[in-house]
């Protein structure tokens, strides 16, 4: 459990819809932002993610982002976060997976 992931669950837990993230789209209140970041370190978990792993995160959404560090933070899963569609990494860099948007098929 990072200090973090602590302050998150006690202001979920104390102050459950205060604002705990804002974007000119969208805010999250700290519950939503719990709610989000545990769904998030399952998905982690049930694809075989674990510590010491290294995700690299391509995730356009500011909240999603947050989100996704978040959970690999509180899971031992360090982030590097890139950007673009073709994202080449150094050969010593180990990098176990990528979160990143789903691209939208233009039609």
């Amino acid at each position: 459990m990072t200090a973090f992931l602590d302050y998150l669950e006690f202001q979920a837990r104390s102050r459950p819809q205060a604002l705990a993230l804002m974007t000119p789209r969208a805010n999250l209140s700290y519950e939503e932002l719990l709610s989000r970041v545990r769904s998030i370190a399952r998905y982690f978990a049930d694809n075989k993610l674990q510590r010491g792993d290294i995700l690299a995160v391509n995730v356009n959404d500011p909240i999603a982002h947050v989100c996704a560090i978040v959970a690999a933070m509180a899971s031992g899963i360090a982030t590097l976060t890139v950007a673009g569609q073709r994202v080449v990494f150094p050969r010593k860099l180990a990098v176990g997976a990528m979160l990143r948007t789903r691209l939208r098929s233009s039609s």
